[in-house]
């Protein structure tokens, strides 16, 4: 095990071990973190010795961390606030869309609760440019992804924000910085494409299992049909030359011909990646982990994996564990420091740019410190494939786990187990 960088923290009356290298924490028994408090002793004196009088369990404990490779100068103990280590940042410029899609997780939902939606000014962009994004492009290499709503409705925002990264790092200023967008495709107009071409944007188009789905669900404010302005629209970003995949979403009832249908989906918008989103619609909770929807997409993958192209799905993490044999110690990746943090219309730096955003609504410099496993998760036989429970679910349900993704977890091992060889990478 490479020497790891790690700091302990208190709260609650607890003690907590945090590896940003690996985005994993860990909650520590007594006897584990009183031996990481004499750890840090032994590495501040900056000697080998083996602290002396300690009983047999406490210096056993002590041994293991210490053969574990922790080593580190930033251990020290604060007050429950972790630092984020975030690798992007996902911008929602609007709420607002020029669809009026059915079962929406975004501009739908907000709609009906009568609240207004909320769109970012100039002036908040080039705040969150200013304090938030460039100090970390400073620091590491990021992602950018816009969203929304739509974020074409918000193009000079986009515009803005990437000529002024640009120069910055062909000014030697900031780390290189990726960029990405969702878009419904309803506006990408040939200048439009151009640009993003030009700036290596990889641009993710919305899309429906099939024609007769697409049109029936993603409808624009007259409630017409939008598969062919969306077809006409990807085919533009191709011929361009513009890194582009599809996102889709299988709501349920799923049509007899589903697999087949998603293969024409791969025929109809060639890319080198596609995504399978999860439904969020309350109406559709019953679906995830139901055996349709995991036997579609194991079949999904499983096609993928024949035609050459990288899906990413719900299956991905237990999948990715599974092929790297390495276990998933958080619920935000597999390995490596994999965390998005949104930034909300209004500014607000958030640990999700839609769902729970509100109740988890965080200052950009200090998110809180993630929940832990609890005593279900412990004894769990999908715990390392699962990660354990979602912290934005749990402050904003005040919950332990999540049920639906415990039941997702649980179903899917021994269907994805039969077929094994099939998942496993080479």
């Amino acid at each position: 095990m490479q020497p790891s960088t790690f700091r302990l923290y208190e709260a609650a009356g607890h003690t907590f071990a945090w590896l940003p290298a690996t985005l994993q924490i860990i909650e520590l028994d007594a006897v584990h973190a009183e031996a990481a408090h004499l750890l840090l002793h032994k590495i501040e004196a900056g000697t080998g010795e083996v602290v002396a009088a300690v009983d047999g369990p406490i210096a056993a404990a002590l041994e293991a961390l210490d053969n574990a490779g922790f080593s580190s100068q930033q251990l020290k103990v604060d007050q429950a606030v972790l630092e984020a280590e975030p690798m992007g940042f996902r911008i929602s410029l609007t709420e607002n869309c020029d669809f009026a899609c059915e079962g929406c997780f975004s501009t739908t939902a907000l709609r009906q609760t009568g609240n207004p939606l909320r769109t970012m000014t100039r002036q908040t962009l080039e705040s969150v440019l200013d304090e938030v994004i460039v100090p970390w492009a400073r620091r590491r290499s990021l992602r950018l992804h816009f969203f929304g709503g739509e974020p074409m409705l918000r193009f000079p925002l986009i515009k803005l924000a990437t000529l002024k990264l640009d120069e910055l790092e062909q000014a030697g200023d900031i780390h290189p910085i990726s960029f990405s967008m969702t878009t419904n495709g309803s506006i990408l107009s040939d200048d439009r494409i151009a640009f993003f071409t030009e700036h290596g944007f990889d641009v993710g188009v919305s899309v429906e299992l099939t024609p007769a789905i697409h049109d029936q669900i993603r409808i624009d404010l007259k409630s017409r049909g939008t598969f062919d302005r969306v077809v006409q629209a990807y085919r533009r970003l191709r011929e361009f030359g513009c890194t582009s995949h599809v996102l889709v979403t299988p709501y349920p009832p799923l049509p007899d011909n589903a697999l087949d249908a998603f293969a024409q989906l791969l025929e109809r918008f060639p890319g080198e990646s596609i995504t399978v989103n999860t439904p969020f619609d309350g109406t559709t909770l019953g679906w995830l982990g139901a055996e349709e929807h995991l036997s579609f997409l194991l079949g999904a993958h499983r096609i993928c994996r024949e035609a050459g192209v990288s899906i990413d799905s719900a299956l991905t993490p237990i999948l990715s564990a599974i092929s790297s044999e390495t276990p998933r110690l958080s619920p935000q990746a597999t390995t490596g420091n994999q965390i998005m943090l949104g930034i909300a219309p209004d500014g607000q730096v958030v640990r999700s740019t839609h769902k729970f955003a509100d109740a988890y609504a965080v200052d950009a410099t200090a998110p809180k410190l993630p929940a832990t496993w609890r005593e279900p998760c412990r004894s769990c036989e999908a715990a390392l494939v699962c990660g354990g429970p979602n912290e934005e679910y749990q402050v904003a349900t005040g919950l332990d786990v999540d049920d639906q993704k415990c039941t997702f977890h649980r179903r899917a091992l021994p269907l994805l187990i039969k077929d094994l060889h099939v998942y496993r990478a080479e």
